[in-house]
């Protein structure tokens, strides 16, 4: 049995040291901000009708799904941190999960943002908006009770 989980931690722990590394945080940071441009100039574009009808059609109107790309993009390199945060320590990963919890909601918010007309006019989006901002409030105050709870000192020293 040794002999099958020895080569199996070596690569994990390579891994997750790679991922851990300065570089990659710099590459992921990177990635996201790339994505929201990327995502950004797509909608202008399109928008502007420079974009092929073929691609026009998959590529969103609002400049809030750009948004919304970036934080799906967090969303996954979040995921990925949770896989090697339960190798880590369950307890912290239960505080990563909530921080997950939360950018799936900031995310929807975006999405919900996205459908509303631009410019904003306050008149027909107030019920919304208000609706999108109480929503997430509530979301931010369960993560940070969760964050209060992690502080903890550790079993062993009880």
């Amino acid at each position: 049995m040794k002999r099958l989980f020895s080569p199996t931690n070596a690569i994990f722990n390579r891994v997750r040291g790679y991922w851990d590394s300065h570089y990659s945080q710099r590459l992921a940071a990177t990635l996201l901000l790339g994505g929201y441009l990327v995502s950004l100039l797509a909608i202008e574009l399109g928008r502007r009708g420079v974009l092929p009808g073929s691609l026009a059609v998959l590529v969103p109107r609002s400049h809030y799904a750009a948004i919304s790309v970036a934080f799906t993009l967090l969303l996954y390199l979040e995921l990925i941190d949770l896989v090697f945060g339960l190798a880590k320590s369950v307890s912290r990963s239960v505080g990563k999960q909530f921080e997950i919890f939360s950018l799936i909601l900031l995310r929807q918010s975006f999405k919900d943002f996205s459908h509303l007309p631009e410019p904003l006019q306050w008149p027909v989006s107030s019920e919304t908006v208000l609706h999108i901002l109480y929503g997430r409030s509530l979301a931010a105050e369960a993560t940070g009770k969760d964050q209060n709870k992690s502080d903890h000192p550790g079993v062993s020293r009880c």
